[in-house]
């Protein structure tokens, strides 16, 4: 089938790469910024439900419709991540 060919795949993984490396980023200044403030010793609380769904929402509208939605790097949800997440709470 050509919906799941060897480019798409191969290209979907250099997407789900790319994002995961700017998670991890984000994590490591995170870390910096708790240990400048001197509480690296109690960590930093992430909310890695909230991780997972932005990388799936970002990877799958930069696969699908060519579009980065940038919900990793940024604070505030996209609204069409929160028009979703919307949607799936309904079904």
């Amino acid at each position: 089938s050509n919906m799941f060919s060897r480019n798409l795949l191969r290209h979907t993984a250099v997407v789900t790469r790319k994002k995961l490396f700017e998670v991890l980023d984000i994590f490591e200044k995170r870390a910096e910024a708790a240990h400048a403030e001197g509480g690296i010793s109690d960590g930093f609380d992430i909310d890695i439900q909230d991780v997972f769904f932005r990388l799936t929402i970002d990877i799958t509208a930069i696969v699908t419709f060519d579009i980065d939605l940038h919900s990793v790097e940024n604070e505030k949800q996209h609204a069409f991540a929160i028009a979703f997440d919307e949607l799936s709470n309904l079904c």
